[in-house]
């Protein structure tokens, strides 16, 4: 089993060009998700940047960080073809955003977020950057680099049949085993290496 499991690893890094270490497994991609999200000490009145088209989950996320901690949650306009205006999102950031989280490609549909733009934007105002890519892992290249997301969560039931998993960027990456793999004792730290 260890032989797949070292393999699984290396074909996730190879595949988002991250390394070995930056991967962990989970049990789906929900949980990676939220383990990432959840990992975020927000204060009141601290600022989460998304979309209009959120995968639900994640919106019930958002607005549980709302209740809890006075935080806002602030939906960025779409642009004239329904993906993320990035103007609009460059135009919403100050100080209190303390997050910037969307879907690269929403349930259903086939609109594709410009997730390249919106790490653009985010590494030049150093905020972190959360890139929910289930539905584009396997389906489109995927380079954490070039994306510049801090983390990215992902299923692997796109690419191999019953893995699941979640990276967390260039600076740690989160995985979903599917049935079959132990996957005990090998969730990794989610630690962002940026200050």
């Amino acid at each position: 089993m260890s032989g797949l499991v070292d393999h699984f690893y290396s074909a996730t890094a190879k595949l988002l060009n991250c390394e070995v270490d930056e991967i962990a497994f989970v049990e789906n991609a929900t949980r990676a998700w939220d383990m990432a999200f959840y990992s975020f000490n927000f204060s009141p009145g601290d600022k989460i940047l998304t979309t209009l088209v959120e995968y639900g989950s994640n919106v019930i996320a958002y607005n549980q960080q709302v209740q809890r901690y006075g935080v806002e949650l602030i939906f960025v306009p779409n642009d004239e073809f329904g993906q993320i205006d990035i103007q609009a999102l460059e135009n919403l950031i100050d100080d209190r955003v303390k997050l910037i989280s969307l879907s690269h490609i929403p349930t259903g549909g086939g609109l594709v977020n410009p997730a390249g733009a919106v790490g653009r934007i985010a590494q030049s105002a150093n905020i972190p950057f959360l890139l929910d890519a289930t539905q584009s892992v396997g389906q489109l290249p995927l380079d954490v680099d070039k994306i510049g997301c801090d983390i990215l969560c992902g299923a692997g039931r796109c690419v191999v049949q019953s893995i699941k998993f979640i990276p967390i960027a260039k600076y740690s990456c989160v995985i979903e085993a599917g049935r079959g793999v132990d996957n005990s004792g090998m969730i990794r730290t989610l630690r962002s290496t940026r200050s």
